[in-house]
């Protein structure tokens, strides 16, 4: 409970973390969407795109989340005094990977809204589109655990890998 309620503090101070679930999946949206529409107007391509386009930021936040949740408490100093409170690493994990499920919902939830509203777009088969999604995050938490090993074991140095792994992989 207190890594997720830090976490959600600090969410709301730093412009970057609103951007996060915000502009930037914004932009990816509409780029890939609006530019797949003008080049083919069949519908069941605009799906796969919009589906492919959650399914990446779905990858991307919950494997992020436990990188830039370790290495805020490294560029901030407070890796040492965060080390000595009684929050166990699989808390700290567990923590933020309710952050990250939390940007999925918000983040899947906008792009759903966008494709129905700019689009007319709906999604018919909704079991495997849950099931894919499932398969998706247990993936991207796999993905954060490695990831979150990388920085442990080289600090600042492999925060830039931690952006760069999600979207090599996906």
């Amino acid at each position: 409970y207190a890594v997720t309620y830090r976490n959600l503090v600090n969410s709301k101070k730093n412009f970057f973390r609103l951007f996060d679930i915000t502009l930037w999946p914004l932009v990816l949206f509409l780029s890939l969407t609006l530019f797949v529409r003008y080049i083919e107007k069949d519908p069941a391509i605009l799906g796969v795109v919009i589906l492919g386009v959650m399914g990446w930021r779905m990858v991307y936040h919950m494997q992020i989340e436990l990188c830039q949740a370790y290495m805020d408490n490294w560029w901030s100093g407070m890796l040492g005094h965060f080390m000595i409170t009684p929050v166990t690493t699989l808390e700290f994990i567990f923590g933020n990977l309710l952050i990250g499920l939390t940007k999925v919902f918000i983040v899947s939830g906008m792009y759903l809204l966008l494709a129905k509203i700019l689009f007319g777009y709906t999604f018919n088969n909704w079991n495997l589109i849950l099931l894919g999604s499932c398969v998706l995050l247990l993936f991207s938490i796999f993905i954060g655990m490695i990831t979150l090993g990388i920085c442990l074991i080289y600090q600042d140095n492999a925060f830039a890998v931690s952006y760069l792994l999600p979207d090599l992989i996906v």
